[in-house]
């Protein structure tokens, strides 16, 4: 379901992307840790796959491959719905604005990361007011959030929509975080320090190109949800912002965890009440010192073009053939 243009511009003006689920992110990725089979063969479209043995087989591009057998995927998204907001029927999820794939490779102690365009274009199942489903279309992929009685269905169903993007990939574990976490993630990090790669005095006079900031409450939610009045003003701008402080952000839960064995579950436990996953918090703390040494391979995004659909609203068009491609580096391993 499309939400009306005032609304659309209300989201705008808010600027939908938020604090919590960047660090949600970081701490999925050092520490979610799951040995398990995939039993989903990926592959480039119209290729064929063989499949033999416990694992899958698949050919691309003229060679072999074989998936990984020690892989967790976790979708981190961000979801602009507060958590007093009231649901009504199927179709009042909320929106998830920012999105991010970890594939963690346990074999070979790496983690990838994909952040997903918020209008990317692929296939979302769409559910009717009562909750049953209608069909699906394409559109884009943050509205697949929005369809759902409950917040697991709402998850699970942008998850569906991740995968379909992503030709088939079986993802894991799931994690959302509500708009109302944003102050709350950035004070139980004590503040995240960032170098300004621009000029963002339009957030706050202080953010000079260059000038290194440990970021108040305040300053990490303009820094972060930004965007009209900001730099280009686009969402390309603002989730290059993201990437800037994630990376911080991640340096600086490394940072406490080591300082603190009992971080992560004070952590978890601090933002329970904003968030929805399917990861329990002994999961995470359990694993924590077989992931903190992971090599973290920088963020990727797909190439694609950025274009006003006929609706009037901004589509993202991924480049053919480009999310077969990330899946098959990040969730395959050559065998010839």
């Amino acid at each position: 379901m499309r939400t009306t243009a005032g609304e659309r511009r209300a989201r705008a003006k808010r600027n939908l992307i938020f604090l919590g689920l960047f660090l949600i992110l970081a701490v999925g990725a050092y520490f979610a840790y799951q040995y398990y089979e995939q039993h989903t063969a990926v592959q480039e479209r119209g290729v064929a796959t063989e499949g033999f043995g416990e694992r899958r087989r698949v050919e691309y591009r003229g060679r072999k491959y074989a998936e990984k057998t020690a892989l967790t995927t976790i979708l981190v998204m961000g979801v602009d719905r507060e958590d007093s907001d009231a649901r009504v029927g199927a179709r009042s999820g909320g929106q998830a604005d920012f999105l991010l794939l970890l594939a963690v490779d346990h074999q070979h102690k790496r983690i990838y990361q994909l952040q997903i365009d918020r209008d990317t274009l692929t296939p979302v199942a769409v559910m009717g007011i009562l909750g049953n489903k209608v069909g699906t279309r394409t559109t884009q992929i943050c509205l697949a959030h929005g369809f759902g009685m409950t917040e697991e269905e709402c998850c699970l169903n942008t998850v569906e929509a991740a995968s379909n993007l992503l030709e088939g990939l079986e993802i894991d574990y799931y994690v959302s975080i509500s708009m109302s976490a944003m102050a709350k993630v950035n004070n139980l990090l004590g503040g995240v320090t960032v170098t300004m790669d621009k000029d963002y005095t339009d957030i706050d006079p202080v953010m000079t190109e260059g000038a290194t900031i440990r970021l108040t409450d305040e300053q990490a939610v303009g820094f972060l949800r930004g965007r009209m009045n900001v730099g280009e003003g686009t969402n390309a701008d603002r989730m290059s912002r993201h990437r800037l402080f994630l990376h911080a952000a991640a340096d600086r839960i490394t940072e406490m965890t080591k300082a603190s064995a009992g971080f992560i579950a004070d952590f978890y436990t601090g933002l329970q009440d904003s968030m929805s996953t399917n990861m329990t918090q002994s999961a995470l703390v359990a694993e924590v010192n077989e992931a903190i040494g992971y090599e973290v391979v920088p963020i990727e995004t797909l190439p694609g073009e950025h274009m006003i659909g006929s609706d009037g609203f901004m589509e993202f068009h991924v480049e053919n053939g480009a999310p077969a491609a990330w899946v098959m580096s990040a969730c395959y391993d050559p065998v010839d």
